[in-house]
């Protein structure tokens, strides 16, 4: 994989998706890569993904997989090394977002960190 043409935001957040992608393919030429290679990787990296409280079952690194793999492609592309009709990341599609589990608080909206502490009540002061 070549980052040194990647900028400081891309190094950032594909870097390790690049290293998993190099130890996937190894030297395998860019126009040997398919689009199930990627959904393969992409199946694995979704179920290795850490969960944590806030997991969404590791849709956001199935999802940075492909933007990485699409943003290799693109330079890959630009380099002339394979026209943009054969990108096989192009072909694989991003997984849909979930709803946002984020709400706003209204006045009456319990707060569970301010619960049985004396915490804000909600009463105008």
């Amino acid at each position: 994989m070549r980052s040194a043409a990647a900028g400081p935001g891309a190094l950032r957040a594909y870097r390790s998706y690049w290293q998993r992608m190099t130890t996937a393919w190894g030297d395998l030429p860019i126009d040997s890569v398919t689009a199930s290679d990627i959904q393969a990787l992409q199946r694995r990296i979704v179920a290795n993904a850490r969960a944590r409280h806030n997991s969404r079952g590791g849709r956001h690194a199935g999802e940075l997989l492909i933007a990485a793999a699409r943003a290799y492609c693109n330079q890959a592309i630009a380099d002339g090394l394979i026209q943009a009709a054969d990108s096989p990341a192009h072909r694989v599609g991003k997984p849909g977002r979930l709803p946002s589990t984020r709400r706003a608080l209204t006045p009456a909206s319990p707060l569970p960190w301010a619960a049985g502490r004396g915490g804000w009540t909600g009463a105008a002061r």
